[in-house]
């Protein structure tokens, strides 16, 4: 048929459709059938008429329609009510297990940091600190130990505590990503935090005093971290027991349950924060109010976290919820003989990276144990530098930390050889992905025909070069990284065509400077997210762990932390630096078929064959 008969045909009935999309009441039946009819005909452009207008014009009224449906969805009103009667307790009951670890965990760290303080005096002040410990033995001296909580405006107390004690929380619960380790950790930590403060005041004969008072908002509190302790092991067990889902899968779901978890012990950590703010203040308050206080925050969270879900677990929990939705990355094979838009490379781009993101993980570490061992003996000095880990302002200190050529040398040949190494296990991913050809170890294609491979050292040398900018010039760490997508599409280009290819760099880079910086902020913010998640949380917990339980000197000390900084860096700046180069080779086909009109060649060529 036609381009303009089809039209004809159809004009009426989608002026009908896009009158009654204009309407204030819409029956979402008639959406549905709208919805339906439109696609229909939206299937049919495409297949007919792919290239013209009334494609265009189909696809944008079926997007209409969708979004109307979209707002049309019927919700249920008691939603709220339901996520604390139905939801947060069925999600409490499924972590009973991993809720009564993160406890006995605790209070064993706890016991833990009692009797090393009642062993070592000077435990409490290396967990404490000088200047608390200090503070606090002179308020005792002056008849008032509790003073801590007098010190500020009880507003500007509640909202600084509250934010603290959420932020506390959430990188609890956020720590469980490293397979649940780093939750465990954080408890460890706080557990003999709190065992020491108990037992310092033990010491000087105030436990009575400081319990009554200190308990009031701590019963919430405290309870509170367990309990993001609790969905923070949660979160990590999806990674480590995956059961009969994949281990993606397996993640989302103990996610959905962690957080759930999570958000409910918001309110808490608000109501414990007024309670430290407003209340806590007054020391000198009846014996009896405190007391009830602590028995009531005690009664409410054995009712609501303990009795009320096993309670609810014996009569059945509201099914409607159960049905969790599974995620999973879309498993499509990538075209590489389409135009896409920028947002399609920047799909098929993360959909090529999850694909492949533990090959690409497990290729990352074993380049950045290399690099931390080449660093040891070539460039000590960034093993014996004291780091001060200031969360988040130590994200835009280690990328420049890393990109120090002038300072260590070492790094400039490092950096370079492994970007490359990087980046041809990466091409090398491209082209099985186009070849639909399972991929080998990557180690055994670097050494089996990598190495051999004509271009290779020619790509080399281009980021040798781009180095030596850095190097020689000063040249901004941000403007480095801000060339490395193109200079990876020019190391594509010669992959994949040899020096032939170089003559048409400019040419893509100047058609597609908008979508190649729109796919680079999109890894940009990856590389923050990933850098973050790494970075001085978890970076603290070693520093910790290593003082309380390794009696080493303070060389040694920052040799093994830094160390173990770099490797987490190095990783993080390798992954990110594996997504340019997947980015770079999805763009580089779709401004191959722009510019050679090689799909649409053959299409035509082949057009009237059966």
């Amino acid at each position: 048929m036609r381009e303009t008969k089809f039209i004809e045909q159809n004009k009426e009935k989608w002026t009908k459709f896009e009158k009654v999309l204009e309407s204030k009441k819409k029956d979402p039946d008639e959406l549905s059938e709208l919805f339906i009819e439109v696609t229909d005909d939206l299937s049919y452009a495409r297949t007919f008429y792919p290239n013209r207008s009334v494609t265009v014009f189909l696809n944008g009224l079926a997007q209409k329609i969708f979004q109307k449906l979209n707002g049309v969805k019927y919700v249920k009103k008691n939603r709220f009510v339901q996520f604390w009667v139905e939801e947060l307790p069925h999600s409490v009951y499924m972590a009973r297990k991993e809720l009564l670890l993160s406890l006995v965990v605790f209070l064993l760290a706890a016991l833990i940091g009692a009797v090393s303080t009642a062993y070592d005096p000077h435990f409490s002040r290396q967990i404490l600190g000088e200047g608390y410990v200090n503070m606090t033995i002179d308020n005792i001296k002056k008849g008032d130990p509790m003073a801590v909580y007098k010190d500020h405006s009880d507003v500007d107390m509640f909202l600084g505590i509250t934010i603290n004690n959420v932020r506390v929380a959430f990188f609890t619960f956020l720590l469980g990503v490293f397979f649940s380790v780093g939750s465990i950790a954080f408890i460890l930590y706080n557990g003999v935090m709190l065992g020491t403060f108990q037992y310092f005041f033990y010491q000087h004969g105030l436990l009575g005093a400081s319990a009554l008072t200190i308990w009031q908002h701590g019963t919430l509190e405290i309870a509170s971290i367990v309990i993001a302790g609790g969905a923070g092991i949660t979160l990590g067990k999806g990674l480590v027991f995956p059961t009969t889902y994949s281990r993606g899968q397996s993640f989302f779901l103990s996610a959905q349950s962690g957080v759930r978890v999570l958000l409910g012990i918001v309110p808490i950590l608000v109501i414990a924060a007024l309670i430290e703010s407003f209340y806590t203040r007054f020391t000198d308050s009846p014996f009896w109010i405190r007391l009830m206080v602590i028995i009531i925050s005690f009664v409410f969270l054995l009712w609501y976290f303990v009795w009320y879900p096993y309670r609810k677990s014996k009569n059945g929990f509201d099914k409607s919820f159960e049905e969790e939705k599974i995620f999973s990355f879309p498993k499509h094979v990538i075209n590489f003989t389409e135009v896409k838009s920028a947002a399609q490379i920047v799909a098929d781009t993360f959909t090529l990276y999850a694909r492949y993101a533990s090959k690409i993980f497990k290729f990352s570490l074993v380049l950045a144990l290399i690099s931390v061992v080449l660093i040891y003996f070539f460039g000590e000095d960034m093993y014996g530098d004291s780091r001060h880990f200031d969360w988040p302002a130590d994200f835009f200190f280690g990328f420049r930390y890393l990109f120090d050529y002038n300072g260590y040398p070492v790094l400039f040949l490092m950096n370079s050889t492994v970007f490359v190494l990087n980046a041809f296990v990466v091409f090398y991913l491209i082209q099985s992905e186009e070849e639909k050809s399972i991929p080998q170890s990557f180690l055994k294609y670097l050494f089996s025909k990598a190495f051999f491979q004509k271009g290779f050292i020619p790509i080399l040398l281009i980021q040798l070069l781009l180095g030596l900018l850095l190097f020689e010039t000063g040249l901004p760490v941000v403007l480095y990284l801000f060339l490395s997508p193109i200079v990876t599409l020019i190391q594509f280009l010669i992959y994949k065509r040899g020096f032939k290819g170089i003559a048409k760099t400019f040419f893509i880079v100047k058609q597609a400077f908008g979508k190649m910086l729109l796919v680079y902020l999109c890894v940009f913010v990856l590389g923050i997210i990933l850098y973050l998640l790494a970075s001085s949380p978890l970076m603290g917990l070693y520093v910790g762990f290593f003082t309380m339980n390794f009696n080493v000197d303070f060389a040694l000390l920052t040799m093994i932390v830094n160390g173990i900084w770099l490797l987490i860096e190095f990783i993080c700046l390798y992954m990110v630096m594996a997504l340019f180069a997947i980015s770079s080779g999805i763009l580089f086909y779709t401004k191959q078929e722009i510019g050679e009109a090689g799909d649409l060649n053959r299409k035509i060529k082949n057009f009237g064959e059966k």
